[in-house]
């Protein structure tokens, strides 16, 4: 088939990865408290320069939800010295590429460029960190694009519309409930004070992580950053609130009517990330929990479901590890043809029951292990995902020595931990559902009189 589950969670996949890797990592700490963070690579005359902010939609406040991703857009209009679209010329012109991305926990910049053009992207990071141009006519031009990039990705899209709404309700006490994209009236109300407001409170070197991966100097690369911006005064954070985990005292259930082809089904349990987890094995004992039951072609859903009971077309399971604040659990699964979404999900909680009851064989457990780590290895291999690893560690307040301690925690995994973690956290009362009802399947059930699944709706908007 067309969609792929596999493909639907490969953008959150970077955050959920690590690797071992020999070369050396180097910390420094600026004056002003700015972080620089270098990876030697050698392999190619290239160097990837990104910058951190340690700021997403996480921690937006209700009415200004959004707003992160709205600054995104505007740090490419340019500055002063640098109007318009003269950063992203002076980048290709240079040979370089360039992009940028918002995510909950943070918003990162990057530039990818010949090793020798490194001081041109910290002069231009460094620039548009003090002095971005902020008009009004560029503010409503860039909220537009983002009010329609939402439209089109969300709200024009109905696996995504409900994906969000199964997200607020799975996240009910934990600003991770809140769209990246943020909600269609925060977006309407912000203003540019707004957007200046935030700029000046977040984009502050105390608040920022530079992570360099390439063939360079270590050394030569923090002279460089200490040049550029070692002169950049801090200022003042917002304190930053905590969340724990909720107590597991309810199954929550939604279900979103809209005009699709197919009905998929979301299954969300409420877990700790590694950041937030009251014992260190957890994590990594739910990570590789998540490759043996979706991980593979061959873990257990896939196999059971998908391929032998051929109840699922297709099934993805997905768990956020390095995360700042408590994360979920996350299943997807579209129906195959004459299994309706309540009875894919009962067999799923079926085949974690199992799996709670029979213990994990040492031969299955040693092949997933074995997978697990080949899987980091494999997939870091490029300076992008170095830097991406190294980055969403920094953003939780991770230490980049997690990259090694990753494989050692797995390695030393018991079967005993994994049905441990699958009895704590896999419950129904720790569950949230989401289904989507394609518009015109429900239609049909009006017209043969049969009820649709008695589903309550956890979160309204």
């Amino acid at each position: 088939m067309i969609f792929s589950l596999v493909t639907f969670f490969a953008l959150l996949l970077l955050n959920n990865t690590s690797f071992a890797d020999d070369s050396k990592v180097y910390n420094y700490k600026l004056n002003n408290d700015l972080q620089l963070i270098v990876k030697v690579d050698q392999r190619a005359p290239v160097v990837l320069s990104e910058i951190w902010y340690h700021v997403g939609s996480s921690y937006e406040p209700l009415g200004k939800t959004g707003i992160s991703h709205v600054l995104e857009h505007m740090m490419f209009k340019g500055t002063p010295q640098y109007p318009n679209d003269t950063f992203i010329k002076v980048i290709a012109e240079n040979g370089g590429q360039q992009n940028a991305m918002t995510t909950q926990d943070y918003t990162m910049y990057y530039q990818e460029l010949a090793n020798d053009k490194l001081p041109l992207s910290f002069k231009l990071e460094a620039d548009r960190m003090q002095n971005l141009s902020f008009s009004e006519k560029d503010f409503a031009s860039e909220l537009k694009v983002v009010q329609e990039e939402r439209k089109m990705r969300i709200d024009n899209d109905p696996l995504m519309a409900t994906y969000e709404q199964f997200n607020a309700a799975a996240y009910f006490d934990n600003p991770y409930q809140n769209p990246i994209a943020g909600w269609a009236n925060d977006l309407a109300q912000i203003t540019l004070d707004d957007l200046k407001q935030w700029y000046a409170t977040w984009y502050v070197p105390n608040n920022t992580t530079i992570i360099v991966v390439g063939n360079v100097d270590p050394e030569e690369v923090h002279k460089l950053a200490d040049r550029y911006f070692g002169v950049i005064k801090p200022k003042s954070l917002p304190s930053v609130k905590q969340f724990s985990l909720p107590k597991p005292i309810r199954e929550k259930n939604i279900q979103v009517k809209l005009p699709a082809k197919l009905p998929i089904l979301y299954m969300g349990f409420n877990a700790p990330s590694v950041a937030s987890a009251p014992n260190s094995y957890e994590p990594y004992a739910l990570d590789v929990l998540s490759t043996i039951l979706g991980g593979t072609n061959s873990s257990r859903l896939q196999k059971d479901l998908v391929r032998n009971k051929q109840t699922a077309g297709d099934i993805a399971v997905y768990y956020t590890l390095y995360a700042r604040l408590p994360t979920l659990f996350q299943i997807a699964a579209i129906p195959a043809q004459g299994t309706s979404a309540e009875q894919l999900k009962t067999a799923i909680l079926k085949e974690i029951d199992n799996l709670k009851t029979k213990p994990i064989s040492k031969e299955e457990l040693t092949k997933i292990k074995t997978q697990v780590i080949a899987n980091r290895i494999y997939l870091l291999d490029s300076i992008e995902s170095q830097g991406s690893l190294i980055g969403n560690l920094a953003v939780v307040n991770l230490s980049y020595s997690e990259m090694d301690n990753y494989q050692q925690q797995v390695e030393k995994l018991t079967s005993e931990q994994i049905e441990a973690v699958a009895k704590k956290y896999l419950t129904k009362d720790n569950l949230t559902t989401g289904i989507l009802l394609p518009q015109s399947l429900v239609e049909n059930q009006s017209q043969k009189n049969t009820p649709a699944p008695a589903l309550g709706i956890s979160h309204v908007n």
